[in-house]
């Protein structure tokens, strides 16, 4: 009995949590709203609006090699800095600001979206708004605004999408290698960081679940005053970022917060991205701004914000609760070699030619309504540890919480009865002496 209720108290005093996964059978009855859409292009600037603005490739593999944090380019070439004059002659010439380059010459919304079976002008029709994200940069974000009623492909999304794979920019250093577009889904409205590669000439189709995230607490009451007991998860509950206030909190933010809450001091702005009350940072100053050691720092203060930043990195937590999809993908060519002839006819007449070469069919849908849900709780809570070490107690000694407090009363009567009768004989003793 006395090694299990300290095996009790030990593991009550690691405070682990566990996980558990379990799927918690959906309402078919029930519509099930669709999640928001990310597409991006491989190739984050069409050729031939660069060759329109008169931006050459030397100046594009400088713009490409200052964007390479977060890219991981397969070949990399730092001879591209030697642009670096010429290309910012030819922004200033041109006014462009970094936003300005991704909105002229990036592909747009018309050049991705060809429709779906229910929209023609997919772009006016439908509610696309433009992004930029990190690897990518402008991308465009679909929100269906719809739900699906019953799960299977017949209940789901079908969107035809260009590659454009003719308009690449010929550049194999830090640049991309391959082609396509990229696809993310996500309740959160922002970029979660889980990209999936669509291949032209090819018909994918997204089989989705939701995932819910969540942490089993009691509530703090009068009532249930172990909870107030409970140690605190391995997890954020209600996080938020510090600078990127208007997107969802993410590990990929939370990093980026702790970034920029460092570079902007240095040099005042923010890079990537366009925030309210800060201003973005030009290329030019991408990579200078992520390396403190290039500015006039002294080298304590450099040591101590690396540490601070670190300090900033390992307190990154993983939300408690949030909405996600799993996803499974299938692909296969299409059209059907017999199908060909039929096809292009079609592509002729009803999207304006576009080859299969470059075609994309985008089948989005539920492949159930059940929900997985994944539960965070302690291993081993206070009341837990109070519930588990009164069974063991009852079982060995056959005693309950009753009995013990019973004996801690009847050894309390016993005490005092003890003490009152030495008391008494000890004054007894006194008068007897007093007497002679």
């Amino acid at each position: 009995m006395g090694y299990q209720v300290t095996r009790n108290i030990r593991e009550w005093s690691l405070h682990e949590w566990k996980t558990t996964i379990q799927e918690v059978v959906g309402d078919n009855s029930n519509p099930v709203p669709f999640p928001s859409i990310f597409i991006c292009n491989v190739n984050r600037l069409k050729w031939s609006k660069a060759q329109e603005y008169n931006l050459t490739l030397d100046m594009i593999n400088y713009m490409f090699y200052q964007l390479q944090n977060f890219t991981g380019y397969i070949v990399k070439n730092e001879s591209a800095l030697s642009a670096e004059n010429d290309f910012i002659r030819w922004r200033k010439a041109h006014n462009f600001s970094y936003s300005d380059i991704f909105d002229k010459i990036a592909p747009s919304c018309e050049d991705m979206f060809i429709g779906d079976r229910v929209k023609n002008n997919f772009c006016k029709e439908s509610n696309i708004t433009p992004i930029d994200t990190l690897e990518y940069g402008r991308c465009q974000r679909y929100d269906p605004n719809s739900s699906s009623y019953y799960f299977g492909s017949n209940g789901g999304l079908t969107l035809m999408l260009n590659a454009q794979t003719d308009d690449y920019i010929p550049l194999v250093g830090n640049n991309y290698l391959g082609e396509g577009l990229m696809l993310q889904v996500s309740y959160s409205g922002e970029e979660m960081g889980q990209w999936i590669r669509l291949t032209p000439g090819m018909r994918t189709s997204v089989a989705m679940q939701i995932k819910e995230q969540t942490i089993r607490k009691e509530e703090k009451s009068m009532l249930n005053p172990f909870a107030y007991f409970v140690s605190d998860p391995h997890c954020a509950e209600n996080p938020k970022v510090k600078l990127l206030n208007t997107t969802r909190y993410t590990s990929t933010n939370s990093w980026l917060d702790c970034s920029f809450e460092f570079t902007f001091p240095i040099c005042n702005c923010i890079p990537y991205f366009q925030i309210k009350g800060y201003r973005t940072c030009e290329i030019e100053e991408m990579l200078n701004c992520q390396d403190w050691s290039k500015y006039n720092i002294a080298e304590v203060e450099l040591t101590a914000m690396n540490d601070s930043f670190n300090q900033c990195v390992a307190n990154i937590r993983e939300p408690c609760s949030a909405t996600l999809v799993d996803v499974q993908l299938s692909t296969t060519h299409f059209p059907s070699k017999r199908q060909n002839d039929s096809w292009k006819k079609y592509a002729e007449s009803e999207i304006g030619g576009v080859t299969t070469t470059d075609l994309i069919l985008l089948d989005v849908y539920f492949r159930t309504f059940d929900v997985k849900l994944t539960e965070r709780y302690e291993v081993m809570s206070f009341d837990n540890l109070i519930s588990s070490s009164g069974g063991l107690i009852g079982l060995w000694a056959g005693m309950s919480f009753l009995t013990v407090f019973q004996a801690i009363g009847y050894l309390i009567v016993y005490f005092k009865k003890v003490k009152n009768s030495r008391f008494k004989t000890k004054t007894t003793k006194v008068d007897r002496s007093q007497s002679f």
